[in-house]
């Protein structure tokens, strides 16, 4: 489980292409703690389990399904990326749970400045958008954003100066292609909601959730 709070900016440094997946090689800086083998790391959003090259490199294999959810189909060496590892038990809890299961990817549709901040527009696919809630949470390329609005084919983010230093976010462009997942929360109480109504039995009502604080 990762939080969405990005440890370092990396680069790729190779990656190939099989019939039934690949594997990716991604360069970094030192973490306190050497990796080991066997370790999960949100790369761009996406968890890879690793297999430490050096102090410096990591590899890690992909699947097919892999390189179909996620922009990983279109990444080139070079490319930079967020990297984060994922949080200790006890450890600080910043961000919002995500959980590096990519739920596919959309495409910056615009990037505006508002002072020193930036608002970033993404559109996606109409399935993602159903999980998605103004106020909510989304991670994109790995990073715990905050939604602030919200349309039947894009949703919006606004980004401040640290987030932009931070991450990979800085150097977005209309037309770039992003990892999103959306809330886990959010997944499980859509699916909840719609077996209740399925069952005609309205076990999730509004003063169900005004009860357990969440209305």
């Amino acid at each position: 489980m990762f939080t969405g709070l990005v440890e370092q900016v990396g680069r790729i440094a190779a990656l190939s292409r099989v019939a039934d997946g690949g594997r990716i090689d991604v360069d970094h800086g030192m973490f306190d703690t050497p990796l080991r083998s066997g370790d999960s790391v949100a790369v761009a959003g996406v968890c890879l389990t690793v297999k430490p090259v050096s102090k410096t490199r990591f590899r890690a294999d992909l699947l097919a399904e892999t390189f179909l959810k996620t922009k990983f189909s279109r990444i080139v060496p070079g490319a930079r990326v967020n990297i984060e590892r994922p949080i200790r038990a006890g450890g600080h809890m910043g961000g919002h749970f995500v959980t590096g299961h990519i739920d596919g990817t959309g495409r910056v549709a615009s990037v505006r400045a508002m002072g020193r901040d930036k608002a970033v527009r993404i559109s996606c696919r109409k399935d993602i958008l159903a999980d998605i809630v103004v106020k909510g949470s989304i991670a994109v390329n790995g990073v715990s954003l905050t939604v602030v609005a919200l349309s039947d084919s894009w949703f919006e983010f606004h980004m401040i100066p640290v987030t932009s230093g931070a991450t990979t976010l800085d150097s977005l462009k209309p037309g770039e292609l992003v990892n999103i997942e959306t809330d886990i929360l959010a997944k499980h109480a859509r699916r909840v909601a719609k077996g209740s109504a399925a069952s005609g039995k309205a076990t999730v009502t509004e003063q169900l959730l005004r009860d357990s604080g969440i209305a």
